[in-house]
This record gives structure tokens, C-alpha cells and sequence, in this order.
């Protein structure tokens, strides 16, 4: 049986310092046929002359596309995602490298899934293993409600079925965490799944929003109390309330994700609370793993709280402008 084509997207931007690096990994993948999309953000650097030479090695594997003008990471990402062919889709940071084997076991192990992704270790310049981004086992297919509140894939870390485009499609205009968003639409159409394999070393620079705004909570006591102090932040609760609101125009399967929407696309405290309650309600399934006591009760309850408190405004940045920058081909 012929193997079906994987799209890798990678968006670049002033790459150059790591690009070759990266470009190999890909080039190196186990499983074929794969093609490359790179969709370049007006780099000003060697970006460019570096994709074209690796263009000219392997003709016919790299595709890129140029915007006509600044879009952004998320999207940068969104956009470039609707240019891909192949019957699944996977996503690539500028600057990591990959395992060899990583199309090949996210293939083998995809099954019906509507997107599936993995674990990733964390390494820089002074540190080649600085431990993993998953630090826990989150099972093999995570909760609908725990992707709506909880989303914890990584771009660099996701592979799933172009069958989800025209819905991405709907929200390309958005500044929204092109990850999340993804992550949360699969969810919407069908299962996800995780594999607890490393696949991916993911690069981190000093002061990385990306990861440390997500691992704030190291004093588990404290992090409860920082989430309730998020409820007074009416930036945080504003943005969260926006993006909620996005989803509304979504037909998710699962009816308890219908019902913390609508709560959180509310964003009063009542309402917030409401989610709370609907979260405890699924905590065995949320946390298959805990034990079922006092303390699963509590950390379901503050499941959307930590999400006001941690994705906030990391996972939606409001835009007073809708771009549409249409890629040109080279």
C-alpha cells in the first residue's frame, strides 16, 4: 500500500543561525513522501538564501511561500497550514531538530485519531537535556474537557489530518495561539492522542514566553492562590472570554465542552464557577491517573481558573486588524 503524503510546515523568521540544523532533520525523516512547506514571515537576515540553496539540493520536497507582509507566528502558521497537499499535516519550529524517526512513528501510531502528538525534550546551547516538556504521563487519548481548558500540545509537537483545514481555515484571521487553536479543533471532530516517546528536541532562548508562561505553577498551594488572584484581572478574564467566544461557532461533539464554553465565553464569576463544577463532575475521567479524593475534586474545580490564570494572554492576542496576506510561491 502506498504510503500518504505528510505535510511539514515550518514558518520562518530571521532563522538563520539554526536552520540548517533543523532543515536536515526533516530532510533525514525515515518515512516518505513527505513535502515541506515553508512559508517565510520577510526575514531580513540569510533566511531566504539559505531555503533556496536547500531548494536547489532537494528539488521537488521544498515549497516556499513569501507574504507580501507581516503576519505574525500564529498567523503565519494558520496561513501557511491551507498551502499543504499531503493527507496529514505536522508543524515545524525554525530552530529544533527532530528524530529521524518521527513521521514514521506518528504514522504508525496515529490509528483514527483526528491529530496525534508527542513528547519533547528541552536542550539549548549550554545544556543538550534539560529535562522533558511532559514531565507526566497524560494517558493515551486526553479528556475532551481537559483539551478545552487544559491545552497542552506544542505546535512543534503535533501531526494531524488535513480533514481539519477548513475548519482551521475559519480562524485564520485571528490572532490566536495557532497551537491551542489546532489542538482544540481536532478535539471538536474526533479523538486525539498522545504518545509519551520523545520525538523532538526543542530548542529554548532566555525568557521563552512560549514554555515558561505555561509552567508557572511549581507551589502547588501558591498556584491555587494565583489562580483566584487571575480573577481579578479583567485583561486576563476579557481575553479568555474572547476566546471562547471564537468557539461558539464550533459544533463540538462532546456536550459538557458545548456547556464550559458557553460559561466561559460569559466570564462572570457565577458563570465560572458553573465550569468549575461541570469539570468536577468528569474529574476521574480528567485525571484517570489521581487518586479520587479532596484534592482531584479541587484541581478539577480550578481546571478553568488555571486556564484564565496561565492562558490568558498567552493563548489569544486581540487584533484590531484582520490580515489577509496571501503567500507568494518561489
Amino acid at each position: 500500500m502506498t504510503n500518504k503524503t505528510v505535510s511539514i510546515v515550518m514558518c520562518t523568521y530571521n532563522g538563520e543561525r539554526y536552520l540548517k540544523e533543523q532543515l536536515m532533520s526533516l530532510l533525514n525523516q525515515t518515512y516518505s513522501p513527505i513535502e515541506i512547506i515553508i512559508q517565510d514571515d520577510l526575514s531580513t537576515d540569510n533566511t531566504l538564501e539559505i531555503i533556496h540553496d536547500y531548494q536547489e539540493r532537494y528539488p521537488g520536497i521544498i515549497h516556499l511561500f513569501q507574504n507580501s507582509r507581516r503576519l505574525g507566528y500564529n498567523q503565519n502558521f494558520l496561513s501557511a497550514y491551507q498551502k499543504a497537499n499531503g493527507y496529514y499535516i505536522a508543524s515545524a519550529d525554525q530552530d529544533d531538530i527532530w528524530e529521524t524517526n518521527k513521521i514514521e512513528i506518528l504514522i504508525r501510531e496515529i490509528g483514527d485519531s483526528t491529530l496525534i502528538f508527542h513528547n519533547s525534550v528541552l536542550f539549548n546551547q549550554k545544556n543538550p537535556n534539560m529535562g522533558l516538556l511532559h514531565k507526566k504521563d497524560w494517558g493515551e487519548h486526553p479528556h475532551p474537557l481537559s483539551v478545552l481548558v487544559n491545552p497542552k500540545a506544542y505546535g512543534h509537537q503535533i501531526l494531524f489530518r488535513r480533514e481539519v483545514l477548513p475548519l482551521i481555515h475559519q480562524f485564520e484571521t485571528y490572532n490566536v495561539s495557532y497551537d491551542s487553536l489546532v489542538y482544540t479543533l481536532c478535539s471538536s471532530m474526533g479523538d486525539v492522542k498522545y504518545i509519551n516517546q520523545v520525538l523532538v528536541h526543542w530548542r529554548r532562548h532566555e525568557n521563552a514566553s512560549t514554555f515558561t508562561s505555561r509552567q508557572a505553577n511549581k507551589n502547588k498551594l501558591y498556584g491555587y492562590y494565583t489562580a483566584l488572584c487571575a480573577l481579578h484581572d479583567h485583561t486576563k478574564r476579557q481575553i479568555s472570554r474572547e476566546y471562547f467566544r471564537l468557539y461558539q461557532r464550533i459544533q463540538f461533539k462532546f456536550e459538557p465542552d458545548r456547556q464550559v464554553i458557553a460559561c466561559m465565553k460569559a466570564g462572570t464569576l457565577y458563570e465560572i464557577i458553573r465550569a468549575g463544577l461541570i469539570c468536577v463532575h468528569y474529574r476521574n475521567e480528567l485525571f484517570p491517573q489521581k487518586n479520587k479524593g479532596v484534592l482531584c475534586i479541587l484541581k478539577s474545580f480550578f481546571l478553568p481558573l488555571f486556564f484564565i490564570r496561565d492562558y490568558g494572554l498567552g493563548i489569544i492576542r486581540p487584533s484590531k486588524v484582520r490580515l489577509n496576506a496571501p503567500g507568494k510561491m518561489q
